[in-house]
């Protein structure tokens, strides 16, 4: 027995450690709500996740000992990445300094300030790089960097740093993963990021949402109703209310 509690201890010992530090930007003010994201070497797996506090401290705790790569990445700021090779205990990274990224936006030099403030959400405007460079509405938010979520584009998923459920919306209407994966990022006027939800999500797992506010266009919208109905109008003819034009033409046929 004590043989077991002796191994146990040391065990515990060592795969508790902890990678702690501090985000500052370039006048060294700390940065509040930084996303920092723990991924294994060398499958790149994701490990653990914090955001950083009001003073711009983090900590993650509980690690085994391995190598890991360490990421952390604030919005209108240069993410920066941190090679922590062989971690066999516990350390403090001191001051990381995150550099100001200068974005266009509508033809103006628009430096970290393409985010309203608003008390119930954060409402986040694409940069026109964004917009170039981005092909779903997965990129787009992977690229924006939003503090407390964590975007993979390749899988198509989003959750918050501890793992939590996001909800993605469409113009305020729930929307599914095909429909998110379409979204055209030239049609996204804003996007709105809600990381404490209301009472309406209160019977719910929903942790955060995230509601893409796009163009309405006159017909074929990608994006609006979140429903598909088909009506007959007589003569033999049906039409098909939907926001996918996909979705009408693989729905409905019409005769004459």
């Amino acid at each position: 027995m004590l043989l077991i509690l002796v191994c146990t201890l040391i065990s515990v010992g060592v795969s508790a450690q902890t990678i702690s530090g501090k985000l500052i930007d370039e006048d060294s003010q700390p940065l509040p709500y930084a996303n920092v994201v723990l991924l294994s070497l060398p499958d790149s797996v994701f490990v653990s996740g914090a955001t950083s506090d009001d003073k711009g401290n983090f900590i993650l705790k509980d690690l085994s000992s391995r190598s890991y790569l360490l990421q952390v990445s604030y919005i209108g700021y240069q993410p920066q990445s941190i090679l922590l090779e062989n971690l066999d205990r516990k350390i403090n990274l001191g001051d990381i300094r995150l550099v100001q990224d200068a974005m266009a936006l509508k033809g103006v030099t628009v430096t970290g300030s393409n985010v309203v403030e608003k008390i119930d959400r954060q409402i986040v405007i694409p940069s026109s790089r964004q917009i170039k460079a981005d092909t779903s509405g997965y990129e787009l938010l992977d690229h924006m960097q939003l503090p407390g979520l964590k975007v993979n584009s390749m899988e198509r998923s989003i959750s918050t740093v501890s793992g939590g459920r996001v909800q993605l919306r469409i113009n305020d209407i729930e929307a599914p993963t095909a429909q998110v994966q379409t979204l055209r990022p030239d049609e996204v006027l804003r996007v709105e990021y809600i990381d404490n939800p209301d009472m309406r999500y209160a019977n719910t797992d929903v942790e955060a949402v995230i509601n893409y506010v796009v163009k309405r266009m006159e017909l074929g919208v990608a994006g609006g109703f979140n429903l598909t109905n088909a009506v007959t109008i007589g003569f033999g003819m049906t039409m098909c209310i939907s926001r996918s034009i996909t979705n009408c033409r693989s729905s409905v046929s019409t005769t004459m």
